[in-house]
């Protein structure tokens, strides 16, 4: 019998720390990025790199990683979706293509976080 049990592959843990770091490096940079000075060019040019690594971690995990494992786990969270959810992504999807239809439901964050999950992986 195993001594751990694992929950989450490597490339799966890769995903999620790089979204989580490129997102609050994002967030920070692009805070500060608002505000003019002398601070503004560095936090700039954090800002695009941070920007740049998510990118290139994306293709890199996608080339390279265990890609049967975050496919799984992508399809495995869109399954999940409630019907609201479903709705509300239809509209969205409606209104990118410039279909005009009512207003999005507002569902619960599953779906959206499902879907940012589905879209990095």
């Amino acid at each position: 019998m195993p001594d751990r049990v694992e929950r989450f592959t490597v490339s799966e843990r890769a995903v999620h720390w790089l979204l989580a770091l490129a997102f609050f490096s994002l967030l920070i940079s692009g805070l500060i990025v608002g505000r003019r000075g002398t601070f503004h060019d560095v936090m700039y040019a954090l800002h695009l790199a941070s920007a740049g690594l998510l990118l290139i971690g994306v293709v890199l995990i996608v080339v390279a990683g265990n890609r049967r494992s975050v496919v799984r786990t992508g399809r495995a969270e869109l399954a999940s979706i409630e019907t609201e959810d479903r709705e509300w992504l239809r509209a969205i999807l409606h209104g990118c293509s410039r279909v005009r239809r009512s207003r999005p439901l507002r569902g619960s964050m599953p779906a959206r976080s499902s879907t940012s999950l589905w879209s990095v992986s």
